[in-house]
């Protein structure tokens, strides 16, 4: 997930702070964007919410997403062939 501060002329550093459904809080302190990536080992509905403040301003982003276990199985292509014979 990333996220991305405007305006280009905001004042650093930005500190964002990403907190996640069962995952600890993380703190970075960097420019004008943020990249994090979170794992979650079961699937279901989980929340994130990023807050970016430089010390004037802060702002909060939220979202919301499903993370589902996928159900199919994949096979490998079956073949069959058909012989002829000669008597």
């Amino acid at each position: 997930f990333s996220a991305f501060v405007a305006p280009i002329n905001a004042s650093v550093p930005i500190t964002y702070v990403w907190q996640a459904t069962g995952q600890n809080p993380v703190t970075h302190s960097s420019g004008l964007s943020d990249t994090i990536s979170f794992t979650w080992n079961a699937s279901g509905l989980k929340s994130f919410t990023v807050t970016a403040s430089n010390g004037w301003d802060m702002v909060t982003g939220t979202l919301d997403i499903n993370i589902i276990t996928p159900t199919n199985k994949v096979f490998l292509p079956l073949t069959l062939r058909a012989y002829s014979v000669a008597w």
